[in-house]
């Protein structure tokens, strides 16, 4: 059982080296550290991943016991339980796929009793079909799983900006339509074949009606991936888990909505409330909400779950609309999660590079010679004795007088070349002298504003050690008597 999660870290691309790489900042998918915190407990993992699942199967097989059960041709396209091979083979290795595989057959076989799966076991046809239902749907949750992880380091490899986790994804949303319509049309096919288009209809219900609301069917199970998938990458932080719970009322209030009144259209009410919500909330906020909230509304009400009145125009048009919406939601909630995926690389990365440069010494300080400013950061104010943000005057009184003169001299003169030249601080009470590397380039905006940016870097052992150096030389070349006389020994 320790073997049973094995971890799948991705390496770096065969690119050039990046800046990130250097700070650990690969591409590894944050799945991948999920699945190594899965592998430290592997049981735990295995039953929760487990009883998820069913759980989620018993509900939507209430959903269709309390409301009129659809024809098989609606409810096994995908299957309730598709989802679960889908992110059972991203979670365990290939060789424990056998796990996945076996949670769907077991969920698969506990809904053929239900009055939705009834047909499967009606006679030699439906048992056909079922079979070929199960293997479409185990097959396809396979592939798709397996596209997913493979084409996502090829897709970060070209485009390093975009993360592996978010390339995943995108592409479990877009197949899983597209596998909701393979499975639909394969059993249709197979239907026709064997009993005619007639008994398809009358029998299991294969039509363009039951192609339409399979299509926007799968639309809504890659919705639901997207969101389980936010929620495993980027859990609700403390501040999060505030603004949900600041939610619940609101959406209590659609609940009580729907049960006194009832809502008009609200496939399409419901999709344009979430992405309304989702452009004012983050996407693991969004993400919860989906998920806790709106999903187990959708479950008791049938919205989403049951097909509409494909007779009207309106419904037809309504449920097209929600479906378009869905997919604007989730472009919105993938762009949204990248962009905090890039920034807390970022953060990261400029925390561990201010570490770096305060452990060398080394400050960053940008200039503005026209305005007569400079700004500095910690660790050059360490080194100058300034104060973070001061006019030059002020800052040039921390060098001394030939110091300052050339470095005035280059400000007056400000050009697109680059610079660096060495600045003495003398000593203060409480600091010591300090010899000071200082380089800088000059930079213009888009207004013709010149701003100068660059890094002081402390060298004065680096000084130290040349002045010692060459008394040195001067005494093993004999040249002690002549050209060092008067010269002491510099000290440490």
């Amino acid at each position: 059982m320790q073997t049973l999660l094995s971890s799948r870290p991705t390496p770096p691309p065969d690119a050039a080296l990046q800046e990130d790489w250097f700070f650990g900042q690969t591409t590894e998918s944050f799945l991948a550290q999920w699945q190594r915190r899965a592998e430290q407990q592997p049981r735990l993992y295995l039953w929760v991943f487990s009883i998820f699942w069913l759980v989620w199967t018993l509900a939507y097989m209430a959903t269709m016991h309390r409301h009129e059960p659809p024809m098989v041709a609606v409810h096994a396209a995908p299957h309730i339980g598709y989802s679960a091979i889908v992110f059972g083979a991203i979670l365990f290795p290939h060789q424990n796929w056998w796990l996945p595989m076996g949670l769907f057959a077991g969920l698969f076989a506990l809904t053929l009793p239900s009055a939705e799966m009834q047909p499967f076991l009606r006679d030699g046809t439906g048992m056909t079909l079922g079979a070929v239902t199960f293997a479409l749907n185990m097959a396809l949750g396979l592939i798709a799983a397996y596209l997913a992880q493979h084409l996502a380091p090829r897709i970060v490899a070209r485009h390093p900006e975009v993360g592996q986790d978010v390339v995943i994804l995108c592409a479990l949303f877009v197949s899983a339509p597209l596998v909701a319509v393979v499975i639909h049309l394969s059993e249709w096919l197979i239907v026709v074949a064997l009993r005619g288009q007639e008994a398809a209809l009358a029998l299991y219900g294969y039509g363009a009606e039951s192609a339409l609301h399979v299509l926007h069917r799968g639309i809504r199970a890659g919705i639901v991936a997207v969101v389980l998938l936010v929620i495993f990458i980027r859990p609700p932080k403390r501040r999060e888990v505030r603004l949900i719970a600041i939610s619940l009322p609101f959406f209590g209030l659609l609940v009580l909505a729907q049960t006194r009144f009832g809502l008009i259209f609200p496939e399409l009410q419901l999709a344009t409330v979430m992405l309304a919500y989702a452009v004012l909330m983050p996407p693991a906020v969004t993400a919860a909400v989906i998920m806790g909230v709106v999903w187990p509304f959708a479950f008791w009400s049938g919205i989403f779950v049951q097909p509409i009145d494909s007779a009207s125009s309106e419904h037809v048009l309504t449920e097209a609309v929600s479906s378009l919406l869905i997919v604007l939601l989730a472009l919105l909630i993938t762009n949204r999660l990248q962009s905090e995926i890039r920034n807390r690389r970022r953060d990261s990365h400029m925390l561990r590079m201010k570490r770096v440069r305060d452990l060398a010494d080394v400050g960053r300080f940008t200039l503005d010679p026209q305005a007569g400013w400079i700004s500095i950061d910690s660790a050059a104010q360490r080194l100058t004795g300034a104060p973070a943000t001061s006019d030059l005057d002020s800052f040039a009184r921390h060098l001394d007088e030939d110091s300052q003169s050339r470095l005035t001299a280059i400000l007056m003169r400000p050009s697109e070349h680059n610079h660096a030249l060495t600045l003495h601080r003398p000593e203060r009470p409480h600091l010591p002298a300090l010899d000071l590397r200082i380089s800088f380039w000059s930079d213009t905006d888009p207004f013709g504003h010149v701003l100068f940016h660059g890094y002081l870097v402390n060298v004065t052992e680096e000084y130290t050690r040349e002045a010692k150096l060459r008394f040195a030389l001067a005494q093993l070349t004999g040249q002690g008597d002549s050209n060092t006389q008067g010269v002491d020994m510099p000290e440490l």
